[in-house]
């Protein structure tokens, strides 16, 4: 080894003095620089694991709001097909409700024109016979050539009509 040292001109103090040297590089660089950037770095893994498991979090959450969605939906569908269909039942009930309720009011204004028609088919008809006794009585006059009085024309046409 001497022959090392002698024949490449190698200094062991200085040596020794550059390994030192480099000892306290290598001390400084590992807890100024190395040991700051792997605690930087350990920090930014967690904060990326932390962040990870936030939106598998929230990703599981997204999954359980859209079955809750999924379900209330469903929910609602069903109540709005019961509403409907009580809401048609009720319009049928309604709807046969007011049909009897027409056909009753008809019925009635087919009765009263009935009992009006009557009437005054009873009316015209009386009319007629008085208009016919007085026809008859003017032609009974004619014929017999004499006049009547009132007192008997009433008489005679009351006859006749009744």
């Amino acid at each position: 080894m001497e022959s090392i040292i002698t024949d490449f001109h190698v200094d062991l103090y200085a040596l020794v003095a550059q390994l030192v040297n480099f000892s306290i590089v290598v001390a400084v660089l590992y807890f100024f620089a190395f040991k700051p950037i792997v605690k930087m770095m350990t920090e930014r893994s967690d904060k990326i694991a932390q962040g990870l498991k936030d939106a598998e979090n929230s990703r599981a959450q997204l999954d359980n709001t859209e079955i809750e969605t999924q379900s209330l939906l469903k929910e609602a569908r069903r109540q709005a097909d019961l509403i409907i269909a009580e809401a048609n039942n009720q319009a049928t009930e309604n709807q046969s409700a007011i049909l009897i309720k027409t056909k009753e009011q008809v019925q009635a204004v087919v009765n009263q024109e009935k009992e009006n028609i009557e009437n005054e088919l009873a009316k015209t008809l009386l009319s007629l016979k008085r208009e016919t006794a007085l026809l008859a009585v003017t032609m009974a006059e004619k014929i017999l050539g004499e006049k009547m009085d009132v007192q008997m024309d009433e008489s005679f046409i009351n006859k006749i009509t009744q």
